[in-house]
Parts: C-alpha cells; sequence; structure tokens
C-alpha cells in the first residue's frame, strides 16, 4: 500500500469529516478494497478520529427558522429573497471553512502516522538512523520507506534492493521488514543484510536471529548468526554463510 501516501490521509481526513466528493470516495473505495492493510489502517484512524478532542465535542444545534426571524425582526420585516440567498451562501462557505480547518488540524496532529522514504539512487551508499534508534545502511540502488513511531505496536519498514539493519532492542515492538515479492522478515536479534528481488529474498545473519518467510507463515525459518536464508520460487531454505565479505 502506499498508505503512507499524503494523498491519502488527506482523503480519510476528507472522509472522516464528510467532504469527500463522490470522485473522491470511489478512490478510497478502490484503496480500501486493494489491501487488507488499507483497511486496517483506515479502522485504526477512524478510531483516532473519534477518540480525538476534536471528534468529541458534542454537535452544537441550531434552531435556523428562529434565527431567521430574529434577523428579520432587527433588519426589516421583509428580507428580499436575493439577501436571503447571500447569507445562505456565505453560511454554507463558513461551514466548508471549519470543516476544513478541522481537517488541517488533524493532519497536522497525525503527522507521526505519515511514511518517510529514502533512496540511495545517486550511486552512493546511504545510512540512516530510524525513530526506534535502529540503523539501516542501504547499498546502491535500494530505497526503504517508513512510518514515525509504532504501527499497530510493530514497527514495520518497507525494503526495496539491498540493505544491512542493525535493529534496536525493543522485545514489545517487534520489528518487521516487508519485501516487493511479500516475504516478511522478523527481526528477532539485532543485525543482519537483506537482498530483496521481484521473486525472491535473502537474509544473512552477521548476530542475533531473524524469521524468515510470508506473513504468518507457519513454516517460516528461523535464523541464527552466521546463517543465510533465501526464499524464492516457492522455496524456503537455510544454509551457513561462508561468505566472509558479505557486508561490505
Amino acid at each position: 500500500m502506499d498508505q503512507f501516501d499524503t494523498y491519502i490521509y488527506e482523503l480519510i481526513a476528507r472522509h472522516l469529516s464528510g467532504q469527500t466528493t463522490a470522485e473522491e470516495e470511489v478512490a478510497l473505495q478502490d484503496w480500501l478494497k486493494a489491501a487488507p492493510e488499507n483497511q486496517t489502517e483506515f479502522d485504526a484512524l477512524s478510531k483516532i478520529w473519534e477518540d480525538s478532542p476534536l471528534a468529541a465535542v458534542p454537535a452544537r444545534t441550531y434552531d435556523v427558522a428562529a434565527a431567521w426571524e430574529k434577523t428579520d425582526r432587527v433588519v426589516r420585516p421583509a428580507v428580499p429573497s436575493r439577501i436571503r440567498s447571500l447569507y445562505a451562501k456565505y453560511a454554507a462557505a463558513a461551514a466548508v471553512l471549519i470543516l476544513l480547518t478541522a481537517g488541517a488540524w488533524w493532519l497536522e496532529t497525525r503527522s507521526s502516522l505519515k511514511k518517510h522514504e529514502l533512496a540511495a539512487n545517486d550511486g552512493k551508499i546511504k545510512s540512516l538512523e530510524l525513530p526506534d534508534h535502529s540503523t539501516v545502511t542501504l547499498r546502491q540502488g535500494a530505497r526503504i520507506r517508513y512510518v514515525n513511531g509504532y504501527h499497530h505496536n510493530q514497527r514495520i519498514v518497507e525494503l526495496e534492493g539491498e540493505a544491512f539493519f542493525d535493529i534496536a532492542n525493543d522485545p514489545d515492538h517487534p520489528f518487521l521488514v516487508r519485501t516487493p515479492n511479500k516475504s516478511i522478515i522478523e527481526v528477532l536479534g539485532t543485525s543482519f543484510t537483506v537482498q530483496t528481488g521481484a521473486d525472491s529474498t535473502a537474509v544473512t545473519v552477521a548476530s542475533g536471529s531473524v524469521k524468515l518467510g510470508l506473513e504468518n507463515d507457519t513454516t517460516a525459518i528461523v535464523l541464527a548468526s552466521g546463517q543465510r536464508g533465501v526464499w524464492g520460487n516457492g522455496q524456503l531454505y537455510a544454509q551457513n554463510n561462508n561468505n566472509p565479505n558479505y557486508i561490505a
């Protein structure tokens, strides 16, 4: 999912505040149907919206008819219909402005949910410290996407290409690496190298242990320090790493 795309968050904010057009609503529904995790993300954001102080403020109700009668008495016995139309137009504009302001406030307070991206696409190796203080070194051509903070009590990143990870210890928040071929790497230790491709994923463990397989896969394997695991073409296996220079 590019569930981290700012446009999607703006779309969700507009939906929750009742501002979406028919076309935007179709786009949102298409996004929700594209992947199960999109619906999960939407449900989490909806809960945040419902629990936010802004959403918790009781909606105020107004007696529109009484307000018009009061205005009529103050201004003149009979207000021309053209003026009433202008009043209605400005009232509608004010309502839209309030909704847009609420949406902007919500997006600002939810800034920690935005996904960030770093690509080593200029022919140089790049290093990055994640919000949890884990470090990632990207090989040339690699790309990583990550969210500030936790996502459903997990630390999740998406990787394309090859990278070396040195993971900060946090047993209460599992660290997961998602790859383009849908394989999942669950970190049980500290440092490892990942090579991703369209059809396969290879993991070489430098220290600690790492689980490799598909999401919710009971046949996933656990790799210990000094082992290399490969997933791809329907096969999943582990072997000892005989290349002492793989990190280089």
